[in-house]
């Protein structure tokens, strides 16, 4: 069955090896939005069934043998709530490193213990030069550009 109505449409089928489906479409301003299913029968004998709806958030498929994402871990959650809380307030984090506001940290292996050294930078030059553990060792920098 198929029946074409200009701006919307629907159809179905059923073939000799058991594959259904059917679909009803439509235009809706910016785009189409469509909803329907299919079910086949697999090689290990069982029917499976899929339900689908396409429109302007994309493609979201459901059946019982498709997996799912696990839940966001709690963690995460707090993070994206934060970050939204955030950037309503205008704060506005580019995900880069800025050695002038946090200071900046390397690994040196020929420390006392090849210990990760901590540098506390201003512009212009290096303020300070330390092993994070404390020990005090001279600085290999004459200046910072």
């Amino acid at each position: 069955m198929s029946q074409n109505h200009g701006h919307a449409y629907q159809y179905a089928y059923e073939s000799e090896n058991g594959i259904k489906a059917q679909e009803v479409g439509q235009d809706e301003g910016s785009g189409k939005k469509v909803q329907g299913s299919y079910s086949y029968k697999g090689d290990d004998g069982q029917v499976y069934e899929v339900s689908y709806i396409a429109d302007e958030h994309g493609f979201r498929a459901e059946g019982a043998h498709l997996p799912t994402p696990p839940p966001i871990p709690e963690a995460i959650l707090k993070a994206l709530e934060t970050n939204a809380r955030d950037e309503a307030a205008g704060v506005f984090d580019d995900g880069k490193y800025h050695e002038v506001t946090y200071g900046a940290a390397s690994y040196n292996p020929h420390s006392s213990q090849g210990q990760i050294e901590e540098h506390q930078i201003n512009p212009g030059q290096v303020q300070d030069h330390q092993v994070i553990s404390g020990q005090r060792i001279e600085s290999a920098y004459h200046g910072y550009h």
